[in-house]
């Protein structure tokens, strides 16, 4: 009775969500999604707040429906697919609730995300929210800003010292800083420089807890994410966003060997960890 009940109310919930269609909580999907565009879904929603995504639905607001998926094993196989994309393709990993609905001889899924613990969720290593009725990538300074308040959150609930969650929210808050200046430095331009739009290096994440690190980060992981800093620091002073590799003929702008500082960082995420 109770399958019943819920059955019913899922069904339910489907035909007004048709009705109101695509919103900050609710997303709709065709039949063929793929998996990176699945996971990027379930980050953004993460990242922002609770939400649901039907698949099997076009944008017509016709149900299309699900294929293969109409026995057990078939369903046994879609949801293995659902775990893994939410467990190894969206960082940190979350899970997600699905639910086989019947409309009309069709089989919709709907999946259910939960807002994650963390201030951040990432794809591929790049930061997705959902923004009304869009999934969309995050930029530097609202991750920075979302770190912050998570921070500030969680300090007002517990003294430092005594809380865990604390410090599992200072380290995430700086990985995802570092993750962040990476992939702008793994992604710099043929020519050496990093474009304007990207520089200087945001490091508030680090202005605002680093000193907090000293109080349970051992000496040599501190030491070396204090030296991963002070070298991004020396690049925002001195290269202006034109950052040149080590021993360009180009000697108006700092010299900046960029795989030296990428393993640096890389190192850095890795003790944070």
């Amino acid at each position: 009775m109770e399958t019943e009940d819920r059955n019913a109310e899922l069904m339910e919930q489907l035909e007004q969500d048709i009705t109101d269609w695509e919103s900050q909580t609710v997303e709709f999907k065709k039949t063929a999604t793929s998996d990176h565009e699945l996971a990027r879904a379930f980050a953004g929603l993460a990242t922002a707040n609770t939400g649901r995504i039907y698949v099997g639905v076009g944008d017509n607001r016709r149900i299309e429906g699900v294929d293969n998926v109409s026995t057990g094993s078939e369903k046994d196989k879609y949801q293995l697919r659902i775990a893994r994309i939410s467990r190894d393709m969206v960082k940190p990993a979350i899970r997600v609730k699905i639910s086989f609905l019947m409309v009309k001889s069709k089989t919709v899924v709907r999946i259910d995300v939960p807002k994650g613990d963390e201030p951040v969720y990432y794809v591929d290593h790049k930061p997705y929210t959902r923004d009304l009725s869009t999934t969309r990538k995050l930029e530097p300074s609202e991750v920075q800003a979302l770190s912050v308040r998570k921070y500030e959150q969680t300090r007002m609930r517990a003294d430092f010292k005594d809380n865990r969650q604390m410090k599992a929210v200072i380290k995430r808050a700086l990985i995802n800083e570092l993750y962040i200046i990476r992939r702008t430095l793994s992604e710099r331009e043929k020519e050496n420089r990093i474009p304007d739009e990207r520089f200087p290096l945001i490091t508030g994440a680090y202005d605002s807890f680093g000193i907090e690190l000293a109080s349970f980060l051992k000496p040599e992981s501190l030491t070396a994410i204090q030296r991963t800093y002070e070298e991004i620091r020396k690049m925002n002073s001195g290269g202006r966003g034109h950052i040149v590799i080590a021993g360009s003929l180009d000697h108006i702008f700092q010299f900046t060997d960029f795989e030296k500082l990428i393993s640096l960082i890389d190192d850095s995420i890795n003790r944070l960890k």
